[in-house]
């Protein structure tokens, strides 16, 4: 992470260096009085915008021409506007969203995957975008087949419904896995529903047919496709997050990429780290990388 940091600040801090040293005796005198009674606060967006541009948005303020950022930086939209294209620039720069597996994948193939739903009062809702999800995957003509099952028929995966509470920065939990498969080529087990939120008063069936599937794909060795960078699919969380890429890492699993996989992003691949509240149906993508591991 450290390394992270220090490799991507670096031409951020050189540009605000140099930005300063152009502007900040200007700012100090002739320029915007940062005291002056009619300097006005920040919006939301105006925060957001510095922010992008390398600048703390904390005690920001509009002046007359731009803004006072940092105390004593002088500094307009338009340059705001060039630093935010650069940085943009930075974080695009290498593998966005391939698609990656663990070390250790299921196996015994050709295999039938046992699910069953223990999910009590919202049972009927799970077990719909149960069938929903183990549709998805059969239709791929995979080698690696599923059916649900009874929890009485010595499932190979269980999915439960649990209240699973929020992330410490607000974002609702929709679902966990256990895992990954074991090093026998096991699929990881239990998997575990937000039941607080997927009642049966749920009508966002798609959704959470695609949250099942997504869960499903780490208990047969999928790792996030924007694992390398969450904020492609989760946006930003805090102020660093826009200068440190949330790189997931190896998590002692691994992480190799599935030959044949885009490297450009595909907003919708049902691997994404965070859902954007819609139905994900598999991509090309995202077909080609099942077919990598299970055709």
């Amino acid at each position: 992470m450290k390394r992270a940091l220090l490799k991507f600040m670096l031409p951020v801090c050189c540009a605000t260096l140099v930005f300063t040293a152009c502007n900040k005796n200007d700012a100090g005198k002739s320029g915007p009085d940062p005291l002056n009674a009619n300097n006005v606060s920040v919006t939301k967006e105006e925060a957001v915008k510095i922010a992008k541009a390398g600048f703390s948005p904390s005690y920001a303020y509009r002046v007359s021409g731009g803004y006072i950022v940092e105390g004593d930086i002088f500094i307009t939209d338009a340059q705001l506007g060039t630093f935010a294209a650069e940085i943009a620039t930075l974080m695009k720069k290498g593998p966005q969203t391939e698609q990656y597996r663990t070390n250790n994948i299921v196996k015994g193939l050709p295999r039938v995957i046992k699910i069953a739903v223990d999910a009590g009062a919202s049972d009927s809702l799970y077990k719909v975008a149960t069938d929903g999800a183990i549709a998805r995957y059969n239709a791929r003509n995979l080698r690696l087949t599923f059916k649900r099952v009874a929890t009485t028929e010595s499932p190979d995966i269980t999915i439960k419904g649990e209240d699973l509470g929020k992330t410490p920065s607000g974002q609702t939990i929709l679902g966990q896995s256990a895992g990954f498969p074991d090093d026998k080529g096991n699929p990881a087990t239990p998997i575990k529903l937000n039941s607080a939120y997927y009642t049966n008063n749920y009508r966002n069936i798609g959704e959470f047919t695609t949250v099942v599937a997504h869960e499903i794909g780490h208990a047969i060795g999928f790792r996030h496709s924007d694992y390398m960078r969450r904020q492609y699919s989760c946006g930003y969380q805090s102020f660093w997050d826009y200068f440190v890429d949330a790189n997931e890492g190896d998590a002692g699993v691994g992480a190799v990429w599935i030959p044949g996989t885009p490297k450009d992003p595909e907003a919708k691949s049902w691997m994404l780290a965070c859902s954007d509240g819609t139905d994900r149906p598999f991509t090309i993508g995202d077909t080609t990388a099942l077919a990598g591991l299970y055709r």
